[in-house]
């Protein structure tokens, strides 16, 4: 219902007896009433609104972690997102029980910690961009919609401070070939086959083109987070 519909109905909120002031949900939105003694108001208010007004205390988060590039809470709690630029990592890949260091160029990724799950996803390109295109993370033991396994390793929440110690947990945890496949173009059944090659090579940078695009960019990915 809009504003001028709603104003045209013969809707008209009360405040409960004794009170001066009362605020309504009316259809997804924020309704204030309020009388001055005289007449009586109403008002639509902004979510945001209404939160601050309920919170009556500064927001401050605190130091973020390096790379964070923004932060804030929803209705299952912290969330904070990190971009980290294209460099070479060296990984621990568990292959057929032996864990090989090896060291590869990876793409920039894009970090989500939200309550104690945390994403990953990479990006084309050397600099953080919002609207920059998403894709799969070329790892292991990163499922279809991005969430790190980690298997029993534990991790706090963000809250905790975790995203800073959940991106040091991932990359000195042992990868293997869970969750290998749908990762590459040339290697669709095993990113690992990718990252062996590109090591052997001592190649510079990652191929971006062989990366699978998913449905969505950096700003509609977080935000969909930040509005649940």
């Amino acid at each position: 219902m809009s504003k001028n519909a709603l104003s045209q109905t013969a809707y008209a909120p009360k405040a409960p007896a004794g009170a001066t002031a009362s605020l309504h949900l009316v259809h997804d939105q924020y309704l204030f009433h309020w009388t001055d003694g005289i007449r009586e108001h109403c008002k639509f208010l902004s979510p945001m609104a209404v939160r601050q007004a309920f919170i009556q205390e500064p927001v401050d988060s605190g130091w973020l972690p390096v790379g964070a590039i923004r932060w804030g809470t929803g209705s299952r709690g912290t969330w904070a997102v990190r971009y980290e630029p294209p460099s070479v990592r060296t990984l621990r890949l568990d292959v057929d029980g032996t864990k090989k260091p090896l060291r590869v160029p990876l793409p920039g990724l894009i970090f989500l910690g939200y309550d104690s799950a945390y994403y990953i996803w990479a990006v084309r390109g050397t600099k953080f961009n919002p609207k920059a295109p998403l894709y799969r993370a070329p790892l292991p033991n990163v499922s279809d919609p991005g969430i790190i396994c980690f298997g029993a390793n534990r991790h706090p929440s963000v809250s905790q401070g975790g995203l800073e110690s959940a991106w040091r947990l991932f990359w000195s945890s042992p990868f293997n070939r869970h969750h290998a496949d749908g990762k590459s173009h040339q290697a669709p059944e095993d990113i690992t086959q990718v990252l062996i090659e590109l090591a052997r090579r001592r190649a510079p940078r990652y191929p971006t083109l062989d990366l699978v695009r998913i449905d969505d960019t950096v700003s509609q990915a977080i935000e969909r987070f930040a509005n649940r």
